[in-house]
């Protein structure tokens, strides 16, 4: 579940100030808009007092005497999926979400897709990235006020509207935040989300958009019961895929599991967590096989259809449902960027709906007086003047209608404009600032992932990118991972060829398993030239000191401190034996510091200096005059593997 776990850095400072103080102007005219509402349904309730005292008659007709009630699944329905919208819509208040919800939530849904749902997805990370105070902003008032308007709006075409707009928004979230839901990627399951919870929220607006009259009978209701059925089997067919890593103990779902309990949450629930994947470590054929045995019972029992069948199904997907929510998706809000509750609360609502309108039909007779859509389009004025109630629910109806074009407009805006639009304070605290200082590489010795003993003089003729990262995911580490095959894919796409190294900073999890589950997860098994190193914790901290890199535990969560960096050596840095610098004096690799780096904006390192030759200031092509630290090489280096060629200008970097 993409966005779990993250945080913005201090780099983004300037962002969220501006996100809150954004949000904080846009709330009062939130405010005012309420303020009106409630001032409009005071005038409406004096009118129709004044009315009765004068004599007038009788109160008018009220709204449940002259319309047909509303059906009880539909009743449950809006009033459900109006509450996930509101929720949904705070979280995205969350301080991290301008600058972290395109690395965090969107890209890691679209990674593994093919290439062209990483091209469409790409249009909205790039938008959120150049613009990202409007993009939050907007996302936050678009969700509460579709909440709102589900919860506030009348029967009849408000409400249908409003079905409608909570159906768009979902197939928009469908697509570019959770890129079909992650069903075109491997690793694809059920109890990781899939097919994402904007499905169902997407399905039951257009369930509400749909007249009442055709929500009144079982018809509808059982084919949403025999669709979700279906679903079931699917997932059920999809888990017990062989090769998935599902049937692996320390494999997938202990991998996801471990993850989770590591973010910052209740303790309670970390240590439910961290038991669960103890168990899923070593059980895990056995919960495999009892998780597929319940997803095709509840999608046998949905697609039947009889009572008895249909309520063992619901019990069943309930209490199963619960149990995965809270150990498998960490009730999908706890920690990190979770933007909604993951997919099984909205699907469990879908299920609780129909049923309802399947084992307990309504047989109650509607009054006459205007039932049909055309008498209702009629006796709207009549209704909103003589009927309080209805007047005061159109009112805050359009005012919630007013708080999504509140949202809509500027990121519609936003995504006309072109991407180098974005300011100045958006593009520091997205990108970071480079720090280029030219040191002799750090000796590594260590294991990677399949066993082998790595160093950097046995990666000769090549150049390397090196970090840090944890194997459980957590933190920058799946960003860092992306951008290191990304930047992998370019330059071997031009004919040249770099190595990809990445050292555990993990104090824990230091097997090779976790190591292969993260590559599994982040897709880099098949990367030839991809190494994640790790080894025995005497032989790691002396790797971590070497480098200047804290990777202590930090209680109680067990996450590791780290610095998000990616250090760039020069191919010739491999052909001597290397030193470690002095960490006291801060000494580093040529490296791009910031939450989400950007290796291309990395300087290369290499060992060679004329003996006795100066130490020269170069100028920086952002930052200006700026001395080197004393080290083993100048900044006249590039990722080609060879001899570096003259920079363009004086103290250039060269860097594909």
């Amino acid at each position: 579940m993409p966005g779990m776990g993250g945080a913005p850095g201090l780099g983004h400072s300037s962002v969220v100030r501006a996100f809150h103080a954004a949000l904080g102007h846009e709330f009062l005219i939130v405010l005012a808009l309420a303020a009106l509402v409630l001032l409009g349904g005071y005038v409406l309730r004096g009118v129709e007092l004044r009315r009765m005292v004068a004599g007038a008659g009788e109160p008018a007709t009220t709204e449940s005497s002259s319309t047909p009630g509303e059906p009880a699944a539909r009743r449950l329905l809006r009033i459900g999926f109006g509450l996930f919208w509101v929720l949904d819509g705070l979280l995205q208040s969350q301080s991290a979400m301008p600058v972290a919800m395109p690395s965090q939530v969107i890209a890691p849904s679209a990674d593994a897709s093919p290439a062209w749902v990483q091209h469409l997805v790409s249009f909205a990370t790039a938008t959120w990235s150049a613009h990202p105070v409007p993009a939050a902003v907007g996302v936050v008032w678009i969700q509460c006020g579709i909440g709102a308007w589900l919860l506030l709006a009348p029967p009849g075409r408000l409400s249908r509207l409003a079905g409608g707009a909570s159906a768009c928004w979902a197939l928009v979230v469908f697509v570019f935040g959770e890129s079909f839901g992650a069903m075109l990627a491997p690793g694809a399951s059920w109890l990781f989300g899939a097919p994402g919870a904007a499905v169902f929220y997407g399905v039951a607006g257009v369930l509400l958009a749909l007249p009442e009259a055709r929500l009144r009978g079982p018809a509808t209701w059982r084919k949403l019961l025999r669709g979700i059925g279906a679903l079931f089997v699917a997932m059920a067919v999809l888990q017990a895929w062989p090769g998935r890593g599902f049937w692996r103990d320390h494999g997938t779902l202990f991998a996801m599991a471990s993850s989770m309990a590591a973010i910052p949450q209740p303790h309670l629930v970390a240590a439910w967590l961290r038991d669960f994947a103890l168990v899923a470590g070593t059980q895990a054929a056995e919960l495999n096989g009892l998780g597929v045995a319940l997803l095709a019972a509840i999608g046998v029992g949905l697609l039947v259809g009889r009572a008895g069948p249909l309520r063992a199904a619901v019990v069943v997907s309930g209490v199963f449902g619960l149990v995965v929510w809270v150990f498998v998706q960490d009730f999908g809000v706890l920690g990190g960027l979770g933007t909604d509750p993951n997919s099984i609360p909205p699907e469990l609502v879908l299920i609780a709906a129909g049923s309802l309108a399947v084992l307990r039909p309504a047989t109650r007779a509607i009054a006459a007086a205007p039932t049909g859509e055309s008498g209702a389009r009629a006796s709207w004025t009549r209704r909103l003047s003589a009927s309080p109630s209805y007047g005061f629910r159109t009112l805050a109806a359009l005012a919630a209608l007013l708080v999504v074009l509140l949202g809509a407009i500027p990121i519609a805006v936003a995504s006309t404009l072109e991407r180098g639009s974005a300011s100045a304070m958006v593009r520091q605290a997205t990108r970071g600032s480079p720090q280029i200082t030219d040191v002799r590489a750090p000796h590594v010795d260590l294991v990677d992932q399949n066993g082998t003993r790595v160093t950097l003089a046995a990666l000769g003729g090549k150049v390397v990118l090196l970090t840090f990262l944890d194997p459980l995911g957590r933190g920058q580490s799946p960003a860092i991972a992306r951008e290191l095959r990304q930047v992998s894919g370019r330059v071997h796409a031009a004919g040249r060829h770099i190595s990809l190294v990445a050292i555990n900073d993990d104090a824990r999890h230091r097997a090779r398993g976790a190591l292969r589950g993260f590559d599994q997860r982040m897709h880099l098994s098949g990367e030839t030239a991809w190494r994640f190193l790790s080894g025995s914790l005497p032989a790691l901290r002396e790797t971590w000191a070497r480098f200047g890199v804290a990777a202590q535990i930090a209680a109680p969560a067990g996450m590791a401190a780290r610095r998000d960096v990616i250090w760039v050596i020069d191919a010739r840095a491999r052909s001597a034996p290397c030193s470690p610098p002095n960490p006291s004096r801060r000494h580093r690799l040529a490296g791009h510091h910031s939450n989400v780096p950007s290796p291309r904006s990395s300087a290369t390192c290499s060992p060679e200096r004329a003996p006795g030759a100066p130490w020269q200031r170069r100028r920086h092509p952002r930052r200006g005059d700026a001395p080197l630290a004393r080290g083993h090489c100048d900044a006249r280096c590039s990722l080609r593997g060879g001899p570096s060629r003259p920079p363009s200008r004086r103290g250039e970097v060269v860097v594909p």
